[in-house]
C-alpha cells in the first residue's frame, strides 16, 4: 500500500453517525476515517457530549475530532448532500438495493467526484431506525457469520476500507513462462527413480503414481527456475541415500536376505553386525580350544 491520496475528493464524502451512544466510539471512528484517507465526520444527536474518551480514543487523529460537526437533527446534516448510503446489518423488505461493501465504491465514488454524499452509520444497540433507513438511496450489508452486528467503528473501517480500495486497480500478474513438457517429464523421472529407490511403487500401481505425479506438476505451473530447483532437491537426497548406503534406483531391490546385510545406517559404508562382537570368542568356545591344544599348557 502507497501513500498514494486516493482519487477522490475527501470533502465530499460525509460520514454520518446517527444517535451515537458512546463517545469512543466516535473517537475511534475519526481513527478508522483517517486510516481510510476520509476527514469529514457529522454526528447527529449523541448520547452523551463528553468528549473526553473520545479524544482518547481518537489518537492520532484528534484533527477529526476537532473539526466534527455536531447536528441536532439528520435533515440540518444532510442539507448538502445528494446521495446517501445507508448501512443496515437486517434485511428490510423495502425496494431499495442492497449492496456489499466492496461494490459500495461503483455506485458511490462517481456520485462523489463532484457531488457531496454521505454514508449513515446507526446506533450501536440497534443501527439505523426505520425512518432514516427509509431515506436512503441504497443500503449497505456487511457480511458476518455467527454475530451480525459490528462495532461501531469496526463498520465504519470496513465500509471506508473498501471505499478506497476500489479507487486501487487490482495489480496485474506478474507474467511467468511456465516449464515446457520434456521439463516436465525430467521432473517426474526423478521422482519416480526417487520413489522406486525408497521402495515407494511396490504396493501401488507405477502408471497409477507417474499419472499422479504428472498432475500435479501439471497443476502448479512450474517455471523452468522451479524444475530446477526440485531436480537439485532430489539429488541432494539422492546422494545422503547413496552415502547411507542405500542402492542407486536402477538396481535390482534387495531380497529380504540382502537387506538383513545391508549396510548399517548408523554407519555409513559399514557392514552391519550384530549386537555381539565377532571378533571376541564365544564363552561357550572355551573348551573347544582347550582341548583343541591351540591354549598353552598350564604346566609348560
Amino acid at each position: 500500500m502507497t501513500d498514494t491520496i486516493p482519487p477522490f475528493n475527501p470533502d465530499n464524502i460525509v460520514v454520518v453517525l446517527v444517535q451515537p451512544q458512546h463517545p469512543g466510539n466516535i473517537g475511534a471512528t475519526c481513527r478508522a476515517m483517517k486510516n481510510m484517507g476520509l476527514k469529514r465526520l457529522r454526528v447527529v444527536d449523541p448520547a452523551r457530549k463528553d468528549m473526553e474518551q473520545a479524544r482518547w480514543m481518537a489518537a492520532g487523529a484528534r484533527d477529526l475530532l476537532e473539526n466534527m460537526e455536531t447536528f441536532d437533527r439528520l435533515d440540518d446534516a444532510l442539507a448538502d448532500v445528494t446521495n446517501i448510503a445507508g448501512t443496515t446489518a437486517r434485511t428490510r423488505h423495502w425496494r431499495i438495493p442492497v449492496l456489499g461493501a466492496r461494490n459500495l465504491g461503483a455506485y458511490l465514488l462517481p456520485r462523489a467526484a463532484n457531488n457531496r454524499v454521505a454514508i449513515l452509520f446507526g446506533r450501536e444497540d440497534f443501527g439505523l431506525p426505520n425512518e432514516v433507513a427509509g431515506r436512503c438511496d441504497v443500503l449497505v450489508q456487511i457480511p458476518t457469520a455467527a454475530l451480525k452486528s459490528l462495532n461501531l467503528a469496526q463498520a465504519v473501517l470496513i465500509v471506508t476500507y473498501d471505499l478506497m480500495m476500489s479507487c486501487y486497480p487490482e495489480p496485474p500478474e506478474e507474467p511467468r513462462t511456465l516449464a515446457p513438457w520434456p521439463d516436465r517429464v525430467r521432473l517426474v523421472t526423478a521422482l519416480m527413480q526417487l520413489a522406486r529407490r525408497v521402495e515407494y511403487q511396490q504396493s501401488r500401481n507405477q502408471e497409477q503414481v507417474k499419472a499422479m505425479m504428472h498432475g500435479m506438476a501439471g497443476r502448479l505451473a512450474l517455471d523452468r527456475q522451479e524444475i530446477r530447483n526440485i531436480l537439485g532437491f532430489v539429488r541432494k537426497i539422492n546422494h545422503h541415500l547413496t552415502f547411507a548406503g542405500l542402492p542407486p534406483a536402477d538396481a535390482p531391490l534387495p531380497s529380504p536376505a540382502h537387506r538383513d546385510a545391508a549396510p548399517s545406517l548408523e554407519h555409513p559404508g559399514r557392514p552391519a553386525v550384530s549386537s555381539r562382537d565377532e571378533s571376541r570368542p564365544d564363552p561357550s568356545e572355551r573348551g573347544t580350544h582347550a582341548a583343541s591344544g591351540s591354549a598353552p599348557d598350564p604346566g609348560d
